[in-house]
C-alpha cells in the first residue's frame, strides 16, 4: 500500500527558492556557521510546521521505499538562506561503504549521545569510546519523499535539545518516535525499533566498515566540537540469534566526536551528535 501525504509546498517553495546559481555553488573560504544554524533552523521549524499540519495528530503516512535513496559517496548539505549548496566527499583513498544487498525496511533520525571514558591517571590518555545512547525518529517517508529536507535534519537536530517526554515527536517536527539505539557492551549496538505504538523490528548489529566523515561535515553543537563520527555500514550480529535487519547505515552524522586528548575531561562524558540510520532486512 502505497499513500503519499500531502508534501509541504510552502516549505518546499523557500527550498527551491534558496537553490543556488551555478556561480554560487564555487566554495567559499569562510562560513558564518553561527549565522547558517539560525537561518536553517527557521527553515527547519517552518517546514516542521506545514508537515505537522498537512497531516492528522499521530498519523504516519507510507510511501514507497523503494524512491529512497541512501547517500553513498557524497553528502550534499544545504545551507538554505546562504543560497549555496556545498558538496562533501569522502577522502578517495578511504574504503567507500559497500552497497547494500537487502530491502530498505526504515529510515531513522538518530538524536542522542556518543559516550566515552577517560584515564585520568595518564596525562598522554585519549578517550575510549564505549558506545552511543539515542532515539531513533521514523524519517522513512520524508527519505522517500523529500531526501534534500532529510539532509537537513540531522545538522538542525544536534542544535535542538531531545523532549522532556522521551515518546514525544523529535523537537520541531512531526517525526514520531521509531525506537532507541543503545549499546549492551562497547561493541555490541543494538536497534530497538519495537515500542508501544509500531513494531518495526529489532537487531543486535557489529561493525564491518568504517568511513571517516567528509572533511566539511559538522564540527559538532555551535561549531565548537571536535568533528562528526564516521559512517558506518554495520551487519547483523547472527551469533546472538535471529536478527530483524541485515544491515544498517550510519549516514550524513553530525557531532559525536570526542576531543583529542583526555586533558580537562571527566573520567566518563558524552558528547551529543545527530545521524540518519538506513536499516535494511
Amino acid at each position: 500500500m502505497y499513500l503519499t501525504p500531502a508534501i509541504p509546498l510552502f516549505a518546499l517553495s523557500i527550498l527551491v527558492a534558496a537553490q543556488p546559481t551555478l556561480r554560487e555553488r564555487n566554495p567559499e573560504p569562510e562560513l558564518d556557521i553561527a549565522g547558517a544554524i539560525a537561518l536553517d533552523k527557521g527553515i527547519f521549524e517552518a517546514i516542521g510546521w506545514r508537515w505537522t499540519h498537512s497531516q492528522a495528530p499521530g498519523f504516519e503516512p507510507t510511501c514507497d521505499l523503494s524512491q529512497a535513496k541512501m547517500p553513498a559517496s557524497e553528502l550534499l548539505h544545504h545551507a538554505c538562506l546562504h543560497s549555496y549548496v556545498r558538496r562533501l566527499t569522502f577522502n578517495p583513498a578511504t574504503r567507500p561503504l559497500p552497497a547494500p544487498n537487502g530491502t530498505l525496511a526504515h529510515v531513522a533520525i538518530g538524536r542522542g549521545t556518543q559516550n566515552y571514558t577517560c584515564d585520568l591517571t595518564n596525562s598522554t590518555a585519549v578517550p575510549v569510546p564505549v558506545g552511543a545512547l539515542a532515539r531513533l525518529y521514523n524519517a522513512s517517508c520524508i527519505a522517500a519523499l523529500w531526501p534534500d529536507y532529510l539532509s537537513l535534519i540531522p545538522l538542525i537536530a544536534l542544535e535542538l535539545s531531545l523532549p522532556t517526554d522521551a515518546s514525544a515527536p523529535l523537537t520541531g517536527q512531526n517525526i514520531y518516535l521509531s525506537g532507541n539505539h543503545f549499546f549492551t557492551n562497547a561493541t555490541c549496538p543494538v536497534f530497538n525499533l519495537d515500542t508501544a505504538n509500531n513494531q518495526y523490528g529489532r537487531a543486535a548489529v557489529k561493525k564491518v566498515v568504517a568511513v571517516p566523515a567528509p572533511p566539511r561535515a559538522p564540527a559538532g553543537q555551535y561549531n565548537q566540537g571536535f568533528g562528526s563520527v564516521a559512517w558506518l555500514y554495520l551487519t547483523a550480529n547472527t551469533a546472538l540469534g535471529p536478527q530483524s535487519f541485515q544491515e544498517v547505515y550510519r549516514v550524513n552524522t553530525a557531532g559525536g566526536q570526542p576531543p583529542g586528548t583526555c586533558a580537562g575531561q571527566s573520567a566518563a562524558f558524552e558528547v551529543q551528535y545527530a545521524a540518519e540510520y538506513w536499516f535494511y532486512a
